[in-house]
């Protein structure tokens, strides 16, 4: 029996994105649930990585064809109901939420901003003429790297209060060993956008020095900033 899968919720006279899977709108209330159809029951998709994957990458690129037009209100993946009056019952249930969920997030979109080790900054260091010279070098050298890493842990501590000056919100989403990787979900008005831009590239430009390396991607679905997302 095919199920139907609730993805998201955006405004109701969001257009439909050109190049979008195929897909349903249920209308509720001035907004609208994307719904597809499934064949495969979600309980059983736990138990196969490869139909969860698939899933997850459908329902990331629906929402994020969607998200070039307007906030979409994401929903937990495999979200699923026997049939379209089901859905409208459950958006209709909660509906004066969901508006205000969209208005609270109206005119933003969402970005990630990763920052990882790129490559390990050299340390400069001249031959050595005899053993003392050269564990004096290594002992400057171990010193040296601590340094390094210490301004990598500030840097990465500093990132959210930059990019508070022209964000709405910062989240750190990943937060690992500072010679690894950290990432920023970051909720942002759509004209401060080109501003962000232009911050991450300073951002950028401070810490190639430091041997780490900064991609921003986005606008992608508010999966960080949706308290509905979240229940």
């Amino acid at each position: 029996m095919n199920a139907l899968i609730l993805h998201g919720i955006t405004r109701a006279n969001t257009p439909i994105p050109e190049g979008s899977t195929h897909h349903h709108r249920v209308d509720v209330d001035g907004m609208i649930g994307l719904v597809s159809c499934s064949e495969t029951e979600p309980s059983k998709m736990n138990d196969t990585p490869d139909l969860l994957m698939n899933a997850a990458l459908e329902h990331h690129l629906l929402l994020s064809h969607y998200t070039q037009y307007a906030p979409v209100i994401p929903v937990r993946i495999g979200t699923a109901f026997k049939g379209i009056p089901q859905i409208r019952q459950a958006l209709s249930k909660a509906s004066v939420r969901l508006s205000k969920e969209l208005c609270r997030l109206a005119d933003h979109s969402e970005y990630t901003l990763q920052v990882k080790a790129s490559h390990i900054p050299r340390v400069s260091s001249s031959a050595a003429e005899s053993g003392r010279d050269f564990l004096a070098a290594r002992r400057d050298a171990v010193m040296v790297r601590r340094s390094i890493l210490q301004r990598q842990k500030d840097y990465l501590a500093g990132i959210a209060n930059t990019l508070s000056a022209v964000v709405r919100e910062v989240q750190e989403i990943e937060a690992r060993a500072a010679a690894e990787s950290s990432s920023f979900a970051i909720l942002v008005s759509t004209k401060q956008v080109s501003k962000l831009i232009e911050l991450c590239r300073a951002l950028a430009n401070k810490a190639e020095p430091l041997g780490l390396g900064l991609t921003l991607t986005g606008p992608g679905p508010l999966y960080s900033f949706s308290s509905i997302n979240n229940d």
